[in-house]
């Protein structure tokens, strides 16, 4: 495990010798980013120089600023939605009924296929542990309706594929993705026997950059465990670093700030419920110990639940989500 900020960034840095792509089928040599390895090879995270550059060059365009400036205006309207679906009741599960979901629809929007599949597909995205991988019937959709994109596209060609300062909705958002990096970590195989931070590693060695403990190294972010709207400079690696850094990242941050800009202004008096909140602070620290004994796939699978003054519903899109 490679956890020392500068150390990620020197391997990151290195796909020579540090290697993203698997050999495949037989699992030998390389085994990819992913652990463990992915019965597929995930395209174009698990590719090396030169073919990366390609599969990169070709995604590039629908992932720009300007492309995601055009897209604005469909994930706010779709954050709208998604809102307006429970904001009447005064109750909420801002996981399941939000944050997964506003990005699977955009996705879904960009691929130009149909948005009422969002969240089947956000459902078989989400799915942890060893099963995760499976061809269950979601991922069957997903391939499915890809196929059929493929085909029609051959016939016919589109071009599809609180702060009480609003200003600072930029930084809490580099802030947020520091302190919980969506990808703890993601490995590489050593091509050659190196020294990297004073540890001898062996060619065909696994190595794991650990880019959320990079993001917590007081030797480059002063109190790291504390959470700092407006921390200068904030270099994290939330997304990653080199050429595999990720290629959403500017479509990923717009996102995030349509969603929570909308939840503080619709919301804005929103309490978290359930075992995320209690008022009784001795069984607050026994709900903490139990919470970080638990599971990713169990505070993923009990979601975010809040409570709230009931609100108005303002969106005029009509979508009806397939499950």
């Amino acid at each position: 495990m490679v956890a020392g900020y500068q150390e990620v960034c020197e391997a990151a840095r290195d796909p020579e010798t540090f290697s993203s792509r698997p050999e495949l089928p037989n699992g030998t040599g390389s085994l990819g980013v992913m652990t463990p390895p992915t019965p597929v090879r995930a395209v174009p995270i698990e590719l090396d120089p030169p073919e990366y550059q390609a599969y990169r060059s070709l995604l590039s365009p629908l992932f720009s600023p300007a492309a995601v400036r055009k897209l604005r205006l469909q994930f706010e309207e779709y954050t709208t939605w998604c809102i307006d679906q429970w904001i009447e009741t005064g109750r909420a599960e801002l996981f399941h009924q939000l944050a997964k979901l506003v990005p699977a629809m955009t996705t879904m929007h960009i691929l130009g296929r149909p948005v009422e599949d969002a969240a089947i597909i956000a459902d078989a995205v989400h799915v942890r542990g060893e099963d995760r991988f499976e061809m269950n019937s979601a991922w069957s959709i997903l391939l499915s309706r890809t196929t059929e994109a493929i085909i029609a596209r051959k016939a016919e060609r589109r071009d599809d594929l609180i702060a009480d300062d609003p200003g600072l909705m930029g930084d809490l958002v580099e802030e947020m993705l520091r302190s919980f990096s969506p990808v703890p970590f993601l490995s590489r195989t050593a091509t050659r026997d190196v020294c990297l931070g004073g540890q001898q590693i062996k060619k065909g060695d696994r190595v794991a950059l650990g880019f959320a403990a990079a993001n917590r190294d007081p030797k480059v972010f002063d109190e790291p465990d504390e959470i700092r709207v407006g921390r200068t400079p904030n270099r994290h690696l939330a997304l990653g670093h080199g050429i595999h850094f990720c290629i959403g990242a500017v479509l990923g941050r717009a996102e995030a700030s349509a969603m929570v800009e909308q939840v503080l202004r619709r919301i804005p008096d929103f309490r978290l419920v359930g075992d995320t909140w209690l008022d009784d602070a001795d069984e607050q620290t026994a709900a903490e110990e139990k919470r970080h004994a638990r599971s990713w796939e169990d505070r993923v699978s009990s979601g975010l639940h809040v409570t709230f003054t009931p609100g108005e519903r303002v969106g005029t899109a009509e979508i009806k989500l397939n499950s």
